[in-house]
Parts: C-alpha cells; sequence; structure tokens
C-alpha cells in the first residue's frame, strides 16, 4: 500500500501537478456516528498544472456537507465561490405554504372582499412576503443555514469537537431534509 503511495506521489510531483486546496469540512469520508466509531479521511483531491490554474486564476474547490452517504461531494467551480447576497425578487407563491397550518387563517385575514381584486393581490403578495419572512421562512435561506451548520459542525467534529455536536448534526439532517422537501414541492 504504502509502495503504490509512494508512487502515485512521485507521478504527481513528475507531472507538476498541485493540490487544489479546498474550503468546507477537512474530511471528505467518515463512517460511524459516535465517537468511538468515528473515522475520517480526505480521499479526493484536485490537482491541477500551472497551464490550468493560468487559464482558470479563481478556481477554486468546495467540500460539501456530508448527507446520507459516507463521501462528501466535491464542487470544482473554475471561475470561483461567491459569497450569497440577497436582491429584490418578484414575488411568488410558494406550494409549501400550504404546508403550514396557520395558512388559510393567514389568507382569510388579509383578504378584504370589499376591496378590489388588484388591490387585494398585491396587497396580499406584501403580507405574504413579510408572513414567509417572519413565520414560514425562506427555503433557501433556511437550506444554506442548516447546510452552514452541518458544515461546521463536520469540520468541529473533523477537528476532534466535542461529542455532544454529533446528536445536532443528526438534528439538522432531519430539519434539511424537511426543507428539502418542502423545495422539492416547491418546485413541483
Amino acid at each position: 500500500m504504502l509502495r503504490r503511495c509512494n508512487h502515485f506521489k512521485h507521478w504527481i510531483e513528475n507531472n507538476g501537478l498541485i493540490d487544489l486546496g479546498f474550503s468546507g469540512p477537512k474530511y471528505r469520508w467518515t463512517r460511524g456516528r459516535n465517537w468511538d466509531t468515528m473515522k475520517c479521511a480526505r480521499l479526493d483531491r484536485a490537482l491541477y498544472s500551472m497551464e490550468w490554474r493560468t487559464r482558470f486564476q479563481e478556481g477554486a474547490v468546495r467540500h460539501l456537507i456530508q448527507s446520507h452517504l459516507d463521501h462528501t461531494p466535491l464542487l470544482i467551480s473554475t471561475t470561483g465561490f461567491i459569497e450569497y447576497t440577497e436582491s429584490k425578487k418578484p414575488f411568488r407563491f410558494q406550494v409549501a405554504w400550504l404546508t403550514d397550518e396557520g395558512f388559510e387563517k393567514f389568507i382569510g385575514d388579509n383578504w378584504h372582499s370589499q376591496q378590489s381584486l388588484t388591490s387585494n393581490l398585491n396587497k396580499l403578495a406584501l403580507e405574504l412576503s413579510k408572513w414567509n419572512s417572519d413565520v414560514f421562512g425562506n427555503l433557501f435561506r433556511k437550506k444554506r443555514q442548516l447546510w452552514g451548520r452541518i458544515e461546521g459542525i463536520q469540520t468541529h467534529v473533523a477537528e476532534g469537537g466535542p461529542r455532544h455536536l454529533m446528536k445536532l448534526e443528526s438534528r439538522l439532517h432531519q430539519e434539511l431534509d424537511l426543507t428539502l422537501n418542502q423545495i422539492k414541492t416547491l418546485w413541483h
């Protein structure tokens, strides 16, 4: 095994390849869901040549979060990764809102039969946007936040963080699954 590793290391050096590095959780493979049985490794790497780096100066690698598999996905971007910024978006009805228990009452409270259809729809769009933000929550933002928290926990645990984080990670995965199902409903 060690001999094969050395051959691979020499092959990398002889071809002038360099590890691109990464952002995100340190390990790409983990097994075991408690502290005593957990094993981790960074098995996969993205290698580049100087020619590639000259062409794609902003190129970057991101280790995505581990979900239901023991390997995490590896995302390579030739243009780098930019931080998400919120922008004003047009109103869109989200079918996932129908899953909320208080949705029908909210509609009833904000629909006024004495007003015109256009006036009602405009006011309702504003109120639904506020309700989505304050009560239901923006699913995509919620997904990003859960993703970020799970990523942080996986990074912290890989560095020997406290054991209780594994239980929190499990709970956050459940929340992420619910949110992903709501997003799936939204897209259908």
